[in-house]
């Protein structure tokens, strides 16, 4: 069993997308149903229509005996990665060499955004963020 994706509602699909696509460098996934998916070094972002804010989580793989159906309130999927269509607009699918998602900031829906840590370039999102290159844990 492995973690897929946290899907992440938003009243405006192509405006949280555009945030996302912004403060990820990443180009979306488009969805069947309308949503885009940020696919990371280990996991995913999934921005779909519905009330702002994280919704739920997805594993894959067989689920095992007791597995809770929520985490803190939060719903537990397991299942099979949903299918993915190309993105169309050129950008590459980029991702660093950080192990592990690090919570970046707030948006303005109270979600927490997510992201990868440094990049390349060495620096980091935050000053907070921890990543793999500053020693942090995997």
């Amino acid at each position: 069993m492995e973690l897929d994706s946290v899907q992440i509602g938003a009243a405006d699909v192509e405006t949280a997308a555009a945030a996302y696509r912004l403060l990820l460098g990443l180009a979306p996934a488009p969805l069947d149903g309308g949503g885009r998916r940020f696919q990371l070094a280990r996991g995913a972002i999934e921005i779909e229509a519905g009330e702002p804010g994280v919704r739920s989580i997805r594993f894959v793989g067989e689920s095992r005996p007791g597995w809770p159906e929520s985490f803190h309130w939060l719903p537990v999927h397991v299942g099979s990665r949903p299918d993915v269509r190309a993105t169309t607009d050129g950008l590459q699918s980029t991702t660093s060499s950080c192990a592990h998602p690090t919570p970046i900031a707030p948006s303005a829906s109270g979600a927490t955004a997510w992201g990868s840590g440094s990049r390349s370039t060495g620096r980091s999102r935050s000053a907070g963020s921890a990543c793999c290159s500053s020693g942090a844990p995997a």
